[in-house]
């Protein structure tokens, strides 16, 4: 499956005006009772790659 999504910050505070439009994949499979998802990208993130 893929999906876009866009995501805005603003904080005029700390002079913070940010968007960005983020496309991403995820496999999954169909059980008998639930999907199970096996996201790609699962590596955690530090501070500075969130602004």
């Amino acid at each position: 499956m893929n999906c876009s999504f866009r995501w805005n910050v603003f904080n005029a505070c700390l002079d913070i005006d940010a968007s960005e439009t983020i496309n991403q994949s995820v496999n999954f499979t169909l059980t008998s009772d639930a999907l199970m998802f096996n996201f790609i990208d699962n590596d955690r993130h530090n501070m500075s790659d969130e602004l």
